[in-house]
């Protein structure tokens, strides 16, 4: 006898939607942002960065990688910002 099971009506809260896709270790976060791995934990904690710790405590933290790609860009754009063409400082 099958017992027909009902559908969910509500969507995918936000949050468990945007913590899904390909995710990497704090190490290489760490190693792809050039820091250490003590300021991946400080910018996870403050909202920098989002991740997830599947195990649950005491198991390894993951990175989302959306969002280590989007502080790559936003590194790569404070270096560059207020440089000159050729990355020199205007003249």
């Amino acid at each position: 006898m099958a017992v027909e099971r009902p559908t969910p009506t509500a969507p995918l809260s936000v949050h468990q939607d945007s913590l899904e896709g390909k995710m990497v270790t704090v190490k290489e976060a760490a190693y792809r942002l050039g820091k250490s791995t003590d300021a991946v934990y400080q910018w996870l904690r403050t909202g920098r960065l989002r991740g997830r710790q599947p195990g649950g405590r005491g198991c390894a933290i993951l990175v989302l990688e959306s969002s280590l790609n989007a502080a790559l860009l936003c590194t790569f754009e404070r270096a560059s910002a207020g440089r000159g063409r050729f990355g020199s400082p205007p003249l």
